[in-house]
Order: C-alpha cells, then sequence, then structure tokens
C-alpha cells in the first residue's frame, strides 16, 4: 500500500497537483514526527533547506508557516502511545517525500491528537502536501458518533484557497 501511495504521490507531483489524504490508514504512529527532529526543537533558527527533501518552493512555504502561524506546530502529538509497522511505514512516507499530517498539530486538534477509533487509537489521518498547510482553515476530530460510524470519529477539515 504505502509503495502505490509513494508512486502515486510522485506522479501527482510532477504533474504540481496539491492534495489530502484522507481516511483509515489502519496506522498507529504514536508521536512519531514527519519533520526532522531539529526543525521540531526550533523550527525558527534551522533552515529548511538543510533538513527536508522537498523543493525550494515549498521549503519557503514551510518555514514561513510555521513561523507565523499559529494555526498549525512543526511538531505533532497522539493520544495514541501505540506505534505499529503500519504507523511506521506510513510516518516514512510522508518524511521521505513531504507530506504531513494535521492530526495532532493543527487548529482544534493542536497538541491532542485525538483518538479518532473506539476512544484508544489513531488510525484515521488528513495528510496533506505542503502547499495545502497555508489553506487549512481549521481541522478537528469529532467526536463519537454512532450514527457516523461504529467504530470511528469522523476526522474534519476546511480548506480555503489562498488569495495571491
Amino acid at each position: 500500500m504505502f509503495d502505490i501511495l509513494e508512486t502515486r504521490y510522485l506522479e501527482l507531483y510532477q504533474k504540481d497537483v496539491e492534495f489530502c489524504l484522507t481516511g483509515d490508514f489502519n496506522a498507529r504512529t504514536a508521536s512519531s514526527q514527519d519533520i526532522d527532529n531539529q526543525i521540531v526543537d526550533d523550527i525558527s533558527n534551522q533552515p529548511l533547506d538543510d533538513l527536508m527533501e522537498v523543493d525550494l518552493e515549498e521549503r519557503r512555504v514551510m518555514e514561513q508557516y510555521f513561523d507565523d502561524s499559529r494555526k498549525c506546530t512543526a511538531g505533532r502529538r497522539s493520544e495514541d502511545k501505540i506505534l505499529n509497522r503500519y504507523g511506521e511505514r506510513l510516518n516514512e512516507l510522508c518524511s521521505n517525500v513531504g507530506l504531513y499530517f494535521l492530526n495532532g498539530r493543527c487548529e482544534q486538534d493542536i497538541n491532542l491528537g485525538k483518538f479518532t477509533c473506539n476512544e484508544t487509537s489513531v488510525i484515521d489521518y488528513c495528510i496533506c502536501s505542503p502547499k495545502v498547510l497555508p489553506c487549512i482553515e481549521d481541522f478537528y476530530v469529532n467526536d463519537s458518533n454512532s450514527l457516523l460510524s461504529d467504530k470511528h470519529n469522523a476526522v474534519c477539515y476546511e480548506i480555503r484557497k489562498k488569495k495571491k
């Protein structure tokens, strides 16, 4: 699955397509970071050019967003403390190609990483390409609702196109 995602991402990247992946990945990532830990420790003093394997324009977008925004943090948190094999693979994919988890990082879920499944795990994610981050207007994990799902909490976000 992760090889297919990476291949598809690279195809979209070559076409300059920005996107969000949202859904049940059955991957428990705990609070593992998709951004180099040096950036998480001190985003303002660490040049992204040295640490991230994305193109220069994307690095500038990320650097400005994490420096200027109080809507999103470089580091992420999770109520789920378990890291499974799928979680390792998903985090590796995101780190390798420059995709970012919104869970535990943005808006109403900032520094929380609320449970998304059975109130015991985080396996449902919103993962986006770098230029989408500044367009995120809201992100949250709904409380459990048996009308929507027997197990999963809805992962909700709002995206607005930024004016040039």
